[in-house]
């Protein structure tokens, strides 16, 4: 998935700077093309949205509680780990400032990651009886940014980097009915449900298709902060986990249209 999309994200960058070769003129002036020596002003408010793919690991540790201090399964590991992909989207909007061929700005971006994969916690064995094992589920979804970015301008191309701070909805649990007969019966449900703080840095390319409408490719890194799961199981112990992502890889599509 992550030759996936870095193939995207060079693909998407190729296809941005093929744009910008001349272009016929047309009559409405929100869609008359510039030509490739066309002088073009990268400052000012612009919004657009986005699309494209993202993946990620996220790491599990196995269920301990305060009270034991340990890792109530041991057999095996004390780690495993789930690894979701999918597509995301959104909407974003932001002011650039120019100077000469460099130009800065600011971005803001809120969308939806479709990232939710479940496994069975490989290091618990399933006996005296076949009965299923542990089951731990992650869930990521809405998610937005704060950003700045930096670029060389030339002509209606822009090559820049960016960076800032990000959030990421998240939810996660682990759930086990122990019937086994070193479980004594304990049943344990651990859930977590919060927003995860981090941040993002990617870098990508813009062409002014129009004096109004532009269109360009990114690749985006989010890393964000381990989702926190806990439970109080019918033996009376409060166990807790960490689900944390190891790094959320995108590669997007995006157009913006300037005000």
């Amino acid at each position: 998935m992550r030759s996936v999309i870095v193939s995207a994200a060079i693909v998407g960058a190729a296809a941005a700077i093929a744009f910008f070769a001349p272009v016929e003129p047309a009559e409405a002036q929100l869609l008359t093309p510039l030509t490739s020596t066309s002088a073009y002003e990268w400052k000012g408010l612009y919004f657009g949205g986005f699309g494209g793919v993202a993946a990620t690991d996220v790491e599990i540790t196995d269920l301990f509680t305060d009270d034991s201090g340990g890792v109530f399964y041991t057999p095996g590991g004390d780690s495993y780990g789930v690894a979701p992909e999918g597509f995301f989207g959104g909407a974003q909007a932001g002011f650039d400032w120019q100077w000469n061929n460099i130009v800065a700005g600011v971005m803001g971006e809120v969308g939806f990651m479709d990232l939710e994969e479940s496994v069975n916690n490989p290091f618990v064995l399933p006996f005296p009886t076949p009965e299923p094992r542990p089951v731990t589920s992650f869930k990521g979804d809405w998610f937005g940014s704060a950003t700045a970015r930096v670029g060389f301008s030339a002509g209606r191309l822009l090559i820049f980097a960016r960076g800032g701070l990000a959030f990421l909805h998240a939810e996660g649990s682990t759930v086990d009915t122990c019937e086994r007969s070193f479980c004594q019966q304990t049943t344990i449900e651990a859930t977590g449900d919060e927003v995860l703080l981090g941040w993002t840095a990617g870098a990508g390319a813009e062409v002014a298709l129009t004096e109004h409408i532009r269109f360009g490719a990114e690749y985006r890194f989010y890393d964000f902060e381990a989702l926190k799961v806990s439970g109080i199981a019918n033996n009376f112990l409060e166990y807790h986990q960490d689900l944390e992502p190891d790094g959320i890889h995108t590669a997007r599509l995006f157009m913006n249209v300037v005000w």
